[in-house]
């Protein structure tokens, strides 16, 4: 009890999280979201005390005296029951108890509100306590009527699996990265969501910040439905149990009666003489022996085929949706490296379950059975009794592993993707299954050294928990104590595993001679005899463990969040009033990049020209390096002065001031390179065949760097550092930032390979087994630009004399057609619509999924996609789901829409003219190439994921959109112009984009948002300036309603009368209402029985409106707003009875 007390008070100090940024963490909201969580432990809980309490009498062989005492079935499972769900609720209370004492450890009282113990109480019984019960009755049930402990298990382990299994692919809120549901999707998930959060996240999904604040929650409309059937459900389990169960013990098969042979009396037969001998090799037969009993007893039963079969179930459904992607996202490839990281990040949590149990079952049962007497008495030596238990366990992880390969190549060749990478495959083993076998050796091990059953599993599991899981991430500090953690490595076409598989390796032979270490000090007696040879293997395995920690670790660096802070801390604090004295600014870079894939390593040697563009003569200079690069050489040159720089962060005082307009040099010579044990950074992955890096943001920079800040209030609280550097307001004064550059950049790579970069390739050559490029800027570009490196393909065509490049990997061509198709649908639609793109050449190339954290991302003339969402995706399975339109679309517009040609100046808005217009030019192309219909369904998808995402957090109106709030800049950027094309219309909307662009591209002033408001007021009527502030200045949401409806049958016709409910809203940003005069049409769309809908526009009305219409056929449903012009509350369709 107390350890479950600590683990609480653990997660309400460490995860006591606050689900969204305006959210406290003791909200009512956050802690029913919390509590809700937890209780799925109850399923953990129950499933130990079950197999434990349900199982005792007949472990001990008590089950027949007493059964044959006269106790009745009703007294007994009733008591049984009540035990199990008495200690599991009382588990789960103690859980929330330590949660609640934790975040009573307040790190800072800003995030917290007052303490209400109803906060706590109320969601403890509506989640914790049903859900316990729930679980006690179905697990108890099952133990029941099977009368087999491993089904107990196996039950515990299968409602997990169900459980998770429909959260995924119903896009519950409570799985990452989930898609907007339908409203009957809500509907039913609410329903049936045995757990009730489907149904609580329902309830509170139009919740603002104020009422998840304050707002205590009780269960309404479906949540309590919920709540009411999942008790009904657990109360008639209970019942068929009653009804079914019988106190008779299952016989078992009779044996197979064998002849006895007769020994015919002999006496004058000589007796032989038997020697036993015991050596390596009898240990060894041994060894096979006992392993192949433990084998037989694991496989040849029915829980181990529930079990396989679970298993598949569960990482095959993981492998589906893996392949499918869902409602947004078009269907992969099924190649071996998409089913291989679904494996390797599924399967280990589930094998450590299994492995587990196992362990336990196998470790006791000799004791269990009183076998163990016999089973001692015999030659049979310690160290080959463990070593077998360990061998059955690894071979058992072995074997599922090789099942899940086996249903994974079955997946590649039902979606007709028959070419096996036996590479990825291998993988598996590698990187799931033989930290699998290290836990299992731990497994055996611990429960070996306790003499206590019921301990030993409690403190292996606790043990597992924190060593073999991503737990032991936050307190294992070196990486030698992590050899249990499998690694979530990503197999990529392009780079395979890269460096980790030979890296890993050594981890791995680490551990096993770690384990096999602590096996043999275990169960060998250091006696005389043989004493040289034991010690021998005792030090050969310190050899090994010291040999292979070494290769795996000599090169990690530990970084200490502590440290780190202090360091930013101390930045900030001697660097900040470098915000307000005047820097230089780069004009001209000059710069060689030598890339050393195969070493993971590369080398920039830089030529800065720098001048003071403003009005005031710069007196000192602070110059910035990123984290992690060596310093080879840094020389800033003003006046004939030559200025050395040394460290990270230096501030060098210039003898001479640096005079408006004048210029100066600075040179500099960068290293970098990563190694596995500390992992790679996805924007600076330098890998051995796809590579990207974001290089310009490790280039040095001038100035203070707001983007070092420490954010989080309290750490900087507890610095004294008062308020972080705010974004700035949209009313600010307009300022210049000059800072676009031209470019000049040489890049050698490996012999094989070829480097990308930004600008026009303006030369090539060999030399000394390297490949050199030189690309340059004709025109100013902002100081952003890239660099990738791979064995590239290269597809290439001219249209309307620009050049368009695609570079990918040789394997991954089937949708490098279509992707130069939709490049020169965006750039005729771009060109005509906007103004002429400024390059001579449009360039994508594919990297590795070594880089995560976008899609695709745009640089002057190149854009850089990740080859796991566009050049491998199967668009042929939906067309539909054609990302390549979308992404394409998006990427290449940015060279209008992005700091290509305008660069918006860095203040409240700024991601509205860039990522909200890419959004709504990816729209139009949809338009162009799929029609309306597209086009609708892809504003119904963003505008549910703004509604779903918008109540976490105060919300400005777009045009103060903050750069952090996706869910605005995308998704609602993306509604907002489409409502704009659809009010004034889109050749309107383009002339306003156009009008914009021409007035704001560089050298102009940065832009802001009003700049663009004011050119749709320039070219719209007065008339439509209210409907232009609702959608840009405002929170304006809608909500209609259809109320007293009736259906007249005539002759021939249908009349249909209902009460139009029109209401618009002005929201404050929080959750607050106020309503204001809806002064407008909306359409209705009407179903009829027959499967057609038939669209009517209404006329002009304020609030209700009584609508008589008169119909050919019989209308079932009706609902409005079908061409979505206005942002609508919910979506209801009314049926018409």
């Amino acid at each position: 009890m107390v350890f479950i007390v600590s683990i609480g008070v653990f997660a309400g100090t460490k995860f006591s999280i606050s689900v969204g940024s305006e959210i406290y963490k003791n909200a009512p909201y956050t802690l029913f979201y919390m509590i809700g969580f937890l209780s799925l432990l109850s399923i953990l809980f129950t499933t130990l005390l079950a197999s434990q309490i349900l199982f005792k009498e007949k472990e001990a062989h008590f089950n027949l005296i007493l059964y044959a005492t006269p106790i009745t079935k009703k007294v007994y499972l009733k008591n049984r029951f009540i035990l199990v769900f008495g200690i599991s609720f009382l588990f789960f209370t103690l859980l929330v108890l330590g949660y609640l004492i934790g975040q009573q450890i307040k790190w800072n009282t800003n995030d917290y509100i007052h303490f209400d113990i109803l906060n706590y109480l109320i969601p403890v019984i509506l989640l914790g306590g049903i859900n316990t019960f729930f679980c006690s009755a179905l697990i108890c049930s099952i133990s029941w009527l099977t009368q087999n402990k491993l089904m107990t298990y196996i039950s515990g382990l299968f409602i997990y699996i169900l459980y998770m299994v429909a959260l995924l692919f119903s896009n519950s809120p409570f799985m990452a990265q989930s898609m907007p549901q339908s409203e009957e999707a809500r509907k039913i998930a609410a329903l049936i969501d045995p757990f009730g959060l489907s149904g609580f996240f329902m309830q509170t999904n139009t919740y603002s910040i104020t009422q998840k604040n304050t707002e205590i929650i009780f269960p309404e409309g479906y949540f309590l439905i919920n709540r009411v059937v999942v008790l009904l459900l657990s109360i008639c389990f209970l019942g068929s149990t009653y009804h079914f169960f019988s106190f008779q013990i299952k016989s078992r098969k009779s044996l197979k009666k064998n002849p006895i042979s007769t020994i015919k009396k002999n006496r004058h037969a000589p007796i032989k003489k038997v020697i036993p001998v015991f050596n390596w090799y009898t240990a060894f037969k041994m060894l096979l022996s006992s392993t192949r009993l433990h084998l037989k007893y694991i496989v040849k039963s029915i829980p181990f085929i529930l079990i396989c079969l679970g298993l598949l179930f569960s990482v095959g459904m993981e492998i589906y949706g893996a392949i499918e992607k869902g409602i947004r996202l078009p269907q992969k490839y099924a190649t071996s490296g998409v089913v291989t990281n679904t494996i390797i990040d599924t399967f280990p949590i589930l094998g450590l379950i299994i492995i587990l149990f196992y362990g336990h079952e196998i470790i006791w049962r000799s004791k269990t059975n009183r076998f163990h007497l016999i089973e001692n008495a015999t030659p049979q030596k310690e160290f080959v009794k463990l070593l077998s238990k360990w061998f059955s366990l690894s071979i058992i992880v072995i074997g599922l592993s090789t099942l899940l390969i086996l249903l994974g190549i079955l997946f590649q060749t039902t979606y007709h993707y028959t070419l096996i990478d036996w590479k990825a495959y291998f993988g598996i083993y590698l990187f799931a299954s033989c930290p699998l076998c290290l836990s299992a050796g731990l497994i055996c091990l611990i429960q070996h050294w306790i003499p206590n059953k019921y301990i030993g599993l409690t403190l292996s599991s606790i043990f597992i928990i924190l060593t073999a899981t991503a737990i032991g991430k936050s307190f294992l500090i070196h990486p030698l104590l992590r050899f249990q953690i499998p690694l979530k490595a990503v197999y990529s076409d392009m780079n395979g595993f890269g460096v980790y598989a030979s890296s890993y390796i050594w981890l791995l032979l680490f551990g096993f001679a770690f384990v096999g270490l602590l096996l043999y000090i275990t169960t060998q007696k250091l006696g005389k005899q043989k004493k040289i040879l034991h010690i021998t293997i005792i030090v050969v395995l310190i050899f090994i463990n010291g040999v292979s920690g070494f290769l795996f670790s000599k090169d990690f660096q530990f970084k200490n969040p502590d440290e780190t802070l202090k360091n930013q801390a101390k930045y900030e604090k001697q660097y900040r009033k470098f915000q307000s004295k005047p820097q230089p600014s780069i004009t001209n870079v000059v710069t060689n990049v030598a890339l050393f894939p195969s070493q993971n390593k590369y080398r920039i040697t830089g030529k800065y020209h720098i001048q003071n563009k403003t009005n005031k003569p710069i007196t000192e200079i602070l110059v910035n390096f990123s984290d992690d690069f060596n310093i080879k050489k840094a020389i800033l040159q003003v006046h004939n002065t030559s200025y050395t720089v040394t460290n990270q962060y230096e501030i060098i005082n210039l003898q001479k001031d640096l005079l408006p307009q004048e210029e100066a040099v600075f040179n500099f010579v960068l290293e970098y390179q990563w190694f596995p044990v500390n992992g790679h950074q996805s924007f600076n992955a330098i890998v051995t065949n796809g590579s990207f890096m974001r290089i310009s943001r490790y280039y040095p920079q001038f100035g203070y760097q707001a983007d070092r800040e420490i954010e989080k209030k309290e750490q900087r609280a507890n610095f004294q550092l008062g308020d972080a550097t705010s974004i700035k307001k949209l009313e600010t004064p307009k300022t210049k930032t000059d800072d676009f550059i031209y470019l000049k950049m040489t890049i050698s790579t490996e012999q094989n390979q070829t480097a990308i970069s930004v600008g026009e390739l303006t030369n090539q050559w060999k030399e000394k087994n390297r490949n050199y490029f030189v690309y340059e800027t004709s025109n100013l570009i902002p100081f952003r630009f890239a660099i990738s490196s791979a064995r590239y393909s290269l597809t290439e065509t001219l249209y309307k004399g620009k050049k368009i490049e695609v570079y990918y990997h040789l394997k991954h061509s089937e949708n490098v057609e279509h992707l130069i198709k939709n490049v020169k649908n965006t750039l005729d639609y771009c060109e005509q619509n906007f103004s002429e793109y400024p390059f001579k050449t449009i360039r994508f190339a594919e990297i590795s999924s070594f880089t995560k954290g976008f899609a695709a991302t745009a640089y002057p003339n190149t854009i850089f996609m990740t080859e796991n969402t566009i050049f491998h995706s199967n668009i042929k399975a939906d067309k539909k789901q054609d990302v390549i339109n979308e992404l394409a679309g998006h990427e290449l517009s940015h060279i209008w829409w992005g700091n290509n040609q305008i660069n918006p100046d860095d203040r409240e808005g700024y991601t509205m003219l860039t990522e909200s217009f890419a959004m709504y030019t990816e729209l139009m192309l949809a338009k162009k190439m799929y029609g309306q219909k597209r086009v609708l369904e892809n504003v119904n998808l963003h505008t549910g994921i703004y509604l779903n995402e918008r109540n976490f957090e105060t919300e400005k109106p777009l045009y103060k959109v903050n750069h952090n709030q996706t869910h605005l800049n995308y998704s609602k950027g993306m509604v907002v112009l489409y409502q704009l094309s659809e009010e004034i219309g889109e050749a309107k909307t383009n002339e306003a984009l156009k009008n914009f662009l021409n007035k704001n591209k560089y050298p102009n002033k940065n832009p802001i948002t009003t700049d663009f408001l004011n050119e749709l007021y320039a070219i719209t009527e007065k008339k439509k300036h209210p409907k232009i502030d609702d959608l840009f200045k405002k929170i304006t949401l809608y909500n209609f309603q259809a109320k007293n409806m009736v259906v007249k049958e005539n002759k021939n016709t249908f009349e249909l009368y209902f009460d139009l409910i029109a209401h618009k809203y002005y929201e404050n940003g929080k959750g607050k209402k106020t309503n204001v005069l809806f002064n407008d049409g909306v359409e209705i769309a009407i179903e009829f029985s027959d499967g057609t809908s038939k669209i009517i526009e209404s006329a002009f009305f304020k609030f209700n409106k009584s609508i008589k219409i008169i119909l050919e056929k019989k209308p079932v449903y009706l609902y409005f707003d079908p061409n979505q012009k206005f942002i609508k509350l919910t979506n209801e369709r009314f049926s018409i009875l």
